[in-house]
């Protein structure tokens, strides 16, 4: 069996973009140290605020789509 692509629309995207590049830009100073690992509950919450959870669900429906058939 061929595997499928997952698909997203433009606008999935656009915050699939936006939220990897603020993860980078996050990730950077926790190793750098300008940025305290004390407040990382806060940064999975921005995280999810920009979008996380519905990358997760949108993925996860076309994953078991293709699963599935």
């Amino acid at each position: 069996a061929t595997a499928s692509a997952i698909v997203y629309t433009m606008v999935e995207m656009a915050k699939a973009n936006d939220l990897n590049t603020y993860k980078d830009e996050e990730l950077i100073k926790f190793v750098n140290g300008t940025r305290s690992f004390d407040t990382w509950d806060q940064f999975l919450e921005e995280c999810d605020g920009i979008g996380l959870q519905d990358y997760i669900n949108e993925y996860t429906r076309q994953y078991q789509e293709q699963k599935e058939s």
